[in-house]
C-alpha cells in the first residue's frame, strides 16, 4: 500500500508482464560492441529486488504519510542499471533524480541537497563521489535469465508494487532533472508523467514508435530528451538499446554500434549528426532506422544533409523543439520532404496535441510573484505569475517576438530558489480567430491560460508554423543593432571545415572558431564569408581559431560555450593588444621606472602616422579600435565608444584625446588631420613630476627614510584587468574585472572570502543594494545586470539593463540600484530582501543622451542627478511614491549649461550653492557650471559657467569631482594637471576658482579620492591622486596665504590604473584596482 502512485510504472509493467520473453533491452558493455540482452522477465525480477532496497532505505514503508513523493539519486550512466533504478523508483513512488557520473564534485553535491534525495544509487562496485553523505544502494548483478520467474509466478493481474486501496494519489513529479537556467545556477525542473504520456501518445498516433522498434538510449541521463529513449521506449512497447558514453565518444563506434544494435529509432543532436557523417563511411547509412530525430540545439542545414545522407530513404526526419520545463518536445516538424532555402532557419513545426505555443511582444514580458513555502529539501516556489496580459499582447504572423508555451507539457514546478515563469493570457477564445501568432488551440480552449516563457526567439507563419530565430538571452545590441549571437554562430558553423563556432561580446564582437584544418584557414577569410550574409554590425571584429579537437562538450553534449570562451582568453588578449582593441588599450607613457619599463606601453597598438591622412586613413584606424567601421559622419561617443576607445584612438592618430571629443566623427577628424603628416600630427609630451619619477616601485624599497605614509597592504589577483572602482561595506571590499571575475575580500589581510565568474567584462562596477544590504550588484559593459548574494557570491538573477552600461551602479537611501546606460535611459532597480528572484522591480527613466558617468545623489533634497554624452545634465526625484521614484524633475542642454556640446564623463559633484545647495559639471573638453537647486526639485534656480584657471583648459575631467573643505572642487585633468575649485567661500560664490601651484603630474590623473591619515601630524584632509602612468600620488597643502599642494609621497604599480580609488575611513585603507589584473590595498598613515 503506497501513498503514491505512477501511471508510467502501471503501463510498463503491464507491458512486461504479458511479453516477457521479449527482448526489453540490448546493452554493449564497457565501450565494447560486445551486446547483452535482457528480457521483460528478468528486467520485472531485477526492478522487483531494487525497489524493496529502495523502500528500506528511503523510508517509504507502506502506510507512511509522505508530504510529497520522496527523491532518490541515481549515479548512473546510459545503462540497463539506470532503466532499472528509474523504474524501481516509480514502482516505489518516489521520483528519481539523475546524477552524471562526470559533473564536478560541487554540482553534485548541489543536485542531491537541491532535490532532498534520500538514496544514492550507484553501479556495483562504483564508489560513490567525494563528500556525499548518503544510504547508498548498488544496483546488480542482473538476475539469470534463466532462473527469471514466470508471469504467473510473478507480479501479475495488474499488481504493480504501487497499486491497491493507499496508492490513489497520483505522483505529482516522477524525475528531477537539474538545468543552469538563465542565471547559470543549477535549478531543478519536477516533471511530470502527463507531459510523459502526451508525448508518447503523439509519437503512436503519428507512427513514430511501435512496439517493433528499437530505440537508442544514448543521450546522457541528466538531459531532458533520455526519458523519451529510457522510459518511452518501454510505454510504447519498443525495445532499448543502451550505447555507454565510451562508445559516444568515437563517433565511428557510435555508429556500428546503431547498425549492430538495429536501432530504428534515433535522437541527436544537430552537432551530433554531423559528426556522425563526418566519421562514416561513404554510402553507408544507418539501414535499419526509420526515424531520425534532431533535438536539443537549433537544426542547421549541414546537420540536416548530414541527418539525409545517414538515414535510409523511406526513413522520417523529425525536427523537435522544446526545454526541460516542457518536458522536452513542445513542436514538431517532418522535414522528410523539406525543401527550404539552404540559407533559411529550419522550421520547429507545430505543437503537439495538448500544447499551445504563442509568440508575445518582447516588451510585455516582466515578472514578478511570491514565495511559498514547500519542499523538495528548500524552498520551493510556486510558478511566477503575472497579471491577466490580453492577446493584444501576442505578435501579429510573420512578427518576432519571445517563444511562449502551454499545456499538458508544463513542468509542475522547480527546486530551490529557482522559479517557473509564468504568464497569464486571456481573450484565447477570440484571439485564435484572428492574426496572430497563437497555434494549437482547439475547440475546447479555455479563454484564459499560464504561458510559460522559454526564452527563446521567434516567428510564426501564416499556417501557424513555428521558426525559431535565435535565444532572447543572446542577442546583444552592437552599435544600437540588435545582433543574435546564435544566428552569427550558425552561420561561421556553416562554412565548409568548420566544426563549431562560438560568438560572444566583449568590449567588441568576438567569435571563436573550432576548426578542421586551421592551417587552412584564415580569420579575415571567414569574416568575409560572415559579412556576406549579415549586417555590418553583426559581423565579428575578430575570429580566432583552435582545431576542432579542442572543442568542449557538455556531458550533454552541447558546446561549452564557457570552457571555449576560457580557451579563447588568451588568443583574445594577444589578437586585441595588438589592434588596440578590448583589453588594454592604452597611451603611449613616459618616464616609468626602469622596474617596470616597457610593461605599460601602447606603442605597439598604435598605427604609424602615413605620409597624408585621408578619410579613408582615419576609418581604417577607427575601424582597428573600434572593431567596426561607422558611418563617415556618425557620433562614435553616441555609438557606444567609452573613454578607453577613444584614448586608444588618440594614440593611434597621435592627436589629443580632447580632439577626438570634439569632433568624434570620421570625416571630423580627417578635416583635422589634412595639413598633418609625419611626425606633426604628435603632441610634446609632459615629463612626469620629479617626484613620481623618483617614486618607489611597489614591493620595491623606500625612495626616502623615515616612516612612510603610503604603506604597501596586499594585492588580489582577478581574471584580466582591474578598471572598475571597489566596493567597500564593514570589513569586506567587493571588486570586479574585465575579464569576468567578482571577488568578496577581506579588509584587514586580502584574504578572498568568496570569488565567482559574472557574465562578459564586468568594468562598470558593483555596489551593495537591498533593504539589509544583502546582495551586490555587478554590472557587465554589456548591459547585464548580475544580482549576487552578498554573503556567498551565489547567483539570485541577471537583469537586462537596455544597452550598454558604462557607469557604476549605486544605490540610493531606498535601497534602489541607479544605472545609467548607453541606450539613453536611467534603470532604476527595486530588490526585495525576503524573495529576490521574484521581486524584481525596475524602472526605465528617458534621458535625452547615453550615460557614462554614476549618478550623484543629494540627500538633502532626495534628488538624483546625471550627467550624460550629449552635454545634458538630468535630475530626478528620488522620493519614493508607492515605491517608485518620480519623474524627471528637470533637464538642461549643453546650451542652457553655458558650455559647448561636449560629452560629460565625470559624475557631478555638490557643493554649496547661493540659497542651498549646487552641483558643479565638467565636461571633458574643460566646460564648466554650476547649478543651483532649490527645495522644491521643479526646475533649478538656474546656472552659471564658471571660468577655469588653466590655460589651456583641461583636456578632459575623467576623474569624479569631490568636495573639498569649504566648497572646493578637485578636478582632475587629461593632461596630468590638478585643479582646485574654491566655489565657495562664506560670502558667497567666487567666481574666479583659485589655481593650485602645483605642476602637471604628466600623465592623465584616472581617480581622485579624499583621504585622512590618522597617527600621523596630518590632521588636515588629503588627496590621492591615480594616474594612466600606474602612480599613486598622496598631495597634501602646505601652509601660506595662497592656497599651495604638494605630493608628499608615490608608489608606482606595475601597469597603469583606469579605476577611482575607494577609501575606508576606519581602518585608512585604499583599494583600487590596476592593469595587471590585481585589486590593491594600501594604507595611509600606518
Amino acid at each position: 500500500m503506497r501513498q503514491y502512485h505512477s501511471e508510467v510504472w502501471q503501463i510498463i509493467h503491464d507491458r512486461l508482464v504479458t511479453e516477457p520473453g521479449r527482448i526489453a533491452v540490448r546493452e554493449y558493455k564497457s565501450g565494447t560492441l560486445q551486446a547483452i540482452e535482457y528480457k521483460c522477465a528478468q528486467l520485472l525480477t531485477w526492478v522487483e529486488k531494487v525497489q524493496d532496497t529502495f523502500s528500506h532505505h528511503a523510508d517509504v514503508s507502506a502506510g507512511k504519510e509522505l508530504s510529497e513523493p520522496p527523491a532518490i539519486a541515481l549515479y548512473l550512466d546510459n545503462s540497463c542499471e539506470y532503466v532499472v533504478g528509474a523504474l524501481a523508483c516509480l514502482a516505489i513512488g518516489c521520483a528519481f533524480v539523475p546524477i552524471d557520473i562526470e559533473w564536478p564534485a560541487s554540482r553534485i553535491e548541489t543536485a542531491i541537497s537541491g532535490s532532498g534525495a534520500r538514496v544514492l544509487a550507484l553501479r556495483l562496485g562504483t564508489q560513490p563521489p567525494t563528500g556525499i553523505r548518503l544510504p547508498t544502494v548498488h544496483i546488480g548483478p542482473p538476475p539469470d535469465a534463466a532462473a527469471a520467474p514466470e508471469p504467473a509466478q510473478h507480479l501479475c493481474h495488474g499488481d504493480s508494487g504501487n497499486s491497491g486501496p493507499g496508492a490513489s494519489t497520483p505522483m505529482p513529479h516522477i524525475y528531477v532533472l537539474f538545468t543552469s537556467g538563465s542565471t547559470g545556477s543549477p535549478v531543478g525542473v519536477l516533471g511530470t508523467e502527463t507531459g510523459l504520456l502526451n508525448r508518447v501518445k503523439w509519437a503512436q498516433s503519428q507512427g513514430f514508435l511501435n512496439p517493433s522498434d528499437t530505440y537508442a538510449f544514448k543521450t546522457a541521463p541528466v538531459f531532458v530528451d533520455s526519458l523519451m529513449e529510457c522510459l518511452g521506449s518501454l510505454l510504447g512497447g519498443a525495445r532499448i538499446l543502451a550505447i555507454p558514453r565510451a562508445l559516444l565518444k568515437d563517433p565511428a563506434k557510435c555508429i556500428e554500434a546503431l547498425r549492430l544494435g538495429e536501432a530504428s529509432i534515433v535522437a541527436a543532436l544537430p552537432r551530433v549528426w554531423r559528426s556522425w557523417a563526418a566519421a562514416a563511411a561513404p554510402g553507408g547509412p544507418l539501414p535499419p532506422a526509420r526515424v531520425g530525430v534532431s533535438s536539443g540545439e537549433p537544426l542547421t542545414g549541414p546537420a540536416l544533409r548530414a541527418m539525409r545522407a545517414l538515414l535510409p530513404a523511406p526513413a522520417r526526419l523529425l525536427n523537435l523543439y522544446g526545454c526541460t520545463e516542457t518536458a522536452a518536445d513542445a513542436t514538431w516538424a517532418d522535414l522528410s520532404g523539406w525543401s527550404g532555402h539552404s540559407a533559411a532557419p529550419i522550421p520547429v513545426g507545430r505543437p503537439l496535441p495538448g500544447v499551445v505555443v504563442a509568440v508575445c511582444r518582447e516588451e510585455s514580458v516582466h515578472f514578478a510573484g511570491a514565495a511559498q513555502t514547500s519542499t523538495m529539501g528548500g524552498t520551493q516556489k510556486d510558478p511566477v505569475v503575472t497579471h491577466d496580459q490580453g492577446a493584444s499582447a501576442l505578435c501579429e504572423l510573420g512578427s518576432p517576438g519571445r517563444v511562449l508555451v502551454a499545456g499538458l507539457c508544463l513542468a509542475e514546478g522547480t527546486t530551490g530558489d529557482g522559479c517557473l515563469a509564468l504568464r497569464w493570457f486571456e481573450g484565447l477564445t477570440r484571439a485564435r480567430e484572428g492574426p496572430v501568432s497563437l497555434a494549437g488551440h482547439s475547440d475546447d480552449m479555455p479563454d484564459r491560460m499560464p504561458f510559460f516563457d522559454t526564452g527563446d526567439w521567434g516567428c510564426m507563419d501564416d499556417a501557424r508554423c513555428l521558426t525559431l530565430l535565435g535565444r532572447a538571452d543572446r542577442c546583444v545590441k552592437v552599435s544600437g543593432t540588435r545582433v543574435d549571437l546564435a544566428e552569427l554562430e550558425m552561420v561561421l558553423g556553416e562554412i565548409e571545415g568548420v566544426k563549431e563556432a562560438v560568438a560572444w561580446l566583449a568590449s567588441s564582437l568576438l567569435a571563436l572558431v573550432f576548426c578542421n584544418e586551421p592551417s587552412a584557414m584564415h580569420g579575415e577569410a571567414l569574416r568575409s564569408q560572415a559579412a556576406a550574409r549579415l549586417h555590418a554590425a553583426a559581423v565579428p571584429a575578430v575570429v580566432l581559431l583552435l582545431p576542432a579537437a579542442q572543442v568542449p562538450y557538455t556531458t550533454s553534449g552541447k558546446l561549452d560555450r564557457m570552457a571555449a570562451q576560457a580557451l579563447a582568453r588568451p588568443l583574445v588578449s594577444r589578437r586585441l593588444t595588438a589592434r588596440g582593441l578590448g583589453k588594454r588599450p592604452r597611451l603611449p607613457l613616459t618616464g616609468w621606472p626602469a622596474a617596470v619599463a616597457g610593461r605599460g606601453s601602447g606603442d605597439a597598438g598604435a598605427l604609424p602616422p602615413p605620409a597624408s591622412w585621408t578619410e579613408a586613413d582615419v576609418a581604417a584606424a577607427v575601424a582597428a579600435v573600434l572593431g567596426r567601421a561607422p558611418e563617415a559622419c556618425e557620433d562614435m561617443i553616441l555609438g557606444g565608444a567609452d573613454s578607453l576607445a577613444i584614448a586608444a584612438l588618440a594614440a593611434s592618430l597621435r592627436i589629443p584625446p580632447a580632439v577626438v571629443v570634439a569632433d568624434p566623427t570620421i570625416r571630423g577628424l580627417a578635416r583635422h588631420l589634412a595639413p598633418c603628416s609625419g611626425h606633426d600630427a604628435e603632441p610634446a609630451s609632459s615629463s612626469l613630476h620629479p617626484a613620481l619619477q623618483g617614486a618607489r616601485v611597489w614591493g620595491g624599497a623606500p625612495a626616502r627614510a623615515g616612516p612612510s605614509l603610503l604603506v604597501e597592504g596586499w594585492r588580489v589577483a582577478l581574471t584580466m584587468c582591474v578598471d572598475a572602482p571597489a566596493c567597500l561595506l564593514g570589513s569586506r571590499v567587493y571588486a570586479c574585472s574585465h575579464g569576468g571575475s567578482v571577488a568578496c575580500l577581506a579588509v584587514p589581510a586580502g584574504d578572498v572570502v568568496w570569488r565567482c565568474e559574472g557574465q562578459g567584462p564586468l568594468d562598470a562596477g558593483v555596489c551593495v543594494c537591498g533593504p539589509s544590504l544583502a546582495f551586490l550588484t555587478v554590472a557587465a559593459s554589456t548591459g547585464v545586470l548580475s544580482i549576487l548574494h552578498a554573503d556567498t557570491g551565489g547567483v539570485v538573477g541577471d537583469v537586462d539593463a537596455g544597452g550598454p552600461v558604462r557607469a557604476r551602479p549605486v544605490t540610493d537611501i531606498h535601497h534602489r540600484v541607479w544605472i545609467g546606460t548607453h541606450a539613453r535611459s536611467m534603470l532604476i532597480l527595486t530588490i526585495s530582501d525576503g524573495d529576490p528572484v521574484a521581486q524584481f522591480r525596475q524602472e526605465s527613466i528617458p534621458l535625452l543622451g547615453p550615460v557614462s558617468a554614476a549618478v550623484t545623489f543629494v540627500p538633502a533634497l532626495q534628488l538624483a542627478v546625471a550627467a550624460c554624452l550629449d552635454g545634458s545634465v538630468v535630475g530626478i526625484s528620488c522620493r519614493a511614491r508607492r515605491g517608485q521614484p518620480e519623474t524627471v524633475a528637470w533637464t538642461l542642454g549643453s546650451s542652457e549649461l553655458g558650455m559647448r556640446r561636449a560629452p560629460l564623463f565625470a559624475p557631478v559633484a555638490v557643493c554649496p550653492g547661493r540659497t542651498g545647495l549646487s552641483v558643479v559639471a565638467v565636461s571633458a573638453v574643460g566646460g564648466c557650471a554650476r547649478i543651483d537647486l532649490n527645495a522644491s526639485l521643479k526646475d533649478c534656480d538656474g546656472c552659471s559657467p564658471i571660468a577655469l584657471p588653466c590655460a589651456p583648459a583641461p583636456s578632459g575631467v575623467y576623474a569624479p569631482l569631490g568636495a573639498l573643505g569649504d566648497g572646493g572642487l578637485a578636478m582632475g585633468c587629461e593632461d596630468g594637471r590638478l585643479c582646485i575649485l574654491q566655489a565657495y567661500s562664506g560670502a558667497g560664490w567666487q567666481e574666479q576658482p583659485l589655481q593650485i601651484s602645483l605642476p602637471g603630474l604628466g600623465s592623465r590623473i584616472t581617480g581622485l579620492v579624499h583621504v585622512t591619515a590618522p597617527g600621523t601630524s596630518l590632521a588636515q584632509p588629503l588627496l590621492v591622486a591615480t594616474t594612466a602612468s600606474g602612480h599613486v600620488a598622496l598631495l597634501a597643502p602646505s601652509e601660506g596665504a595662497v592656497p599651495a599642494w604638494q605630493i608628499r609621497e608615490a608608489i608606482c604599480l606595475p601597469a597603469p590604473i583606469f579605476s577611482a580609488p575607494t577609501f575606508d575611513v576606519e581602518t585608512g585603507s585604499l583599494f583600487l584596482g590596476c592593469r595587471d589584473d590585481h585589486v590593491y590595498c594600501l594604507r595611509i598613515g600606518h
